[in-house]
């Protein structure tokens, strides 16, 4: 796969706000991810799993909303800690376990390090 030039910003919170239906195309990476799978969630919520190749992992959550799935999380599984503090330099407010920063519009992404019992850590953002 030939490099593309990204962005942290693009890599780590890039999916979020997208409709599922933009996913593959609205993103610069959508064209090269594979499918790995979808699993339901609470609340009518269900994420999507994609991958570029083994290790560099996409987890997307998805809410309905007015009828249309949007992802509202985004878990991306390398460069953890590097993307975590390059973010941080857009925090405009810091709580415990993580920080806000803008997003377009006045909505704001929380972006904190998850790390569940036997899973590996991942940068989580979600959008408010």
């Amino acid at each position: 796969m030939p490099t593309i030039p990204l962005s942290y910003t693009q890599i780590y919170t890039g999916f979020v706000g997208l409709r599922e239906d933009e996913i593959l195309t609205r993103h610069p990476l959508g064209k090269h991810l594979q499918y790995l799978g979808k699993q339901p969630l609470h609340m009518g919520m269900f994420s999507l799993c994609y991958a570029l190749n083994e290790d560099q992992i996409f987890l997307l959550i998805l809410e309905p909303i007015n009828g249309v799935n949007r992802v509202v999380g985004q878990k991306t599984y390398w460069e953890v800690e590097k993307a975590f503090e390059y973010l941080e330099r857009y925090a405009v407010s810091h709580e415990i376990g993580g920080y806000w920063i803008n997003a377009a519009g006045d909505r704001r992404l929380f972006v904190r390090i998850e790390q569940p019992p036997g899973d590996p850590p991942a940068l989580s953002v979600s959008i408010y």
